[in-house]
């Protein structure tokens, strides 16, 4: 909860300071990035967050409890509080056994088991049914590799975890954001210098014409003194 809020304030006050000097200066390019980088982390916060809450509301259906007559027979010790476990424990997919309480508190931190870091909760990919063959209750489908496949014809719709391709295309489109702000950063400084020359040579013209009145204001003094 408190990576949450630390991720939403740091999103907020960046999107306010990106408006602030948008509204006061100019386009601040160099802020796209920042930006776009804290609103993925506070994306990424929000998953985390839905997911232990889930994680938690079916605590009790993914974490069995372990039978006294079990913990009767081992010497088992909590890798999260460094005591016995002589009862009230839970035992993960991994065959791991903790206190309740410390496995409660365990999910604030992490997603995975303290001992050998295997997920709390199995990641299992579905199988892709082949082509043309039945893929579920509505009949033949066809499911796209990574990300969110196409729902199959009649079927519900299956979320499937990201995979390489979508790491890839994310990269992608990072590389392809800088390429953009880069580009307008040289343009706007190609501006601004263009700006500054012009600026230049006006002020040289404009001293040049001064000088040019001073040369003939004493060419006619002169001549009128010869006069």
């Amino acid at each position: 909860m408190l990576e949450l809020a630390t991720a939403a304030a740091d999103f907020i006050s960046r999107v306010f300071y990106f408006f602030w000097v948008m509204n006061n200066f100019t386009f601040p390019f160099h802020l796209i990035y920042p930006v776009s980088r804290s609103y993925r982390s506070f994306y990424t916060c929000i998953n985390a967050y839905n997911r232990n809450t889930l994680m938690l509301r079916d605590f009790d259906n993914l974490f069995p409890v372990v039978p006294q007559e079990e913990l009767d027979g081992k010497d088992t010790i909590c890798i999260i509080c460094r005591s016995p476990i002589t009862s009230n424990a839970r035992k993960l997919p991994c065959e791991h056994i903790f206190h309740t309480a410390c496995l409660r508190s365990c999910f604030q931190s992490r997603q995975d088991c303290p001992i050998c870091s295997q997920p709390f909760v199995p990641r299992q990919r579905p199988a892709a049914a082949p082509l043309g063959g039945p893929a579920g209750p509505g009949g033949p489908g066809i499911r796209f590799g990574f990300g969110v496949g196409a729902p199959p014809l009649g079927g519900p719709r299956v979320q499937v975890l990201p995979g390489l391709g979508d790491l890839r295309q994310r990269n992608q489109e990072q590389l392809l954001l800088a390429q953009q702000v880069r580009e307008l950063r040289q343009r706007d400084f190609m501006r601004r210098l263009q700006q500054q020359q012009q600026l230049r040579q006006e002020q040289q013209q404009e001293h040049q014409n001064h000088h040019d009145h001073q040369d003939q204001a004493e060419d006619h003094q002169d001549q009128h003194v010869e006069a």
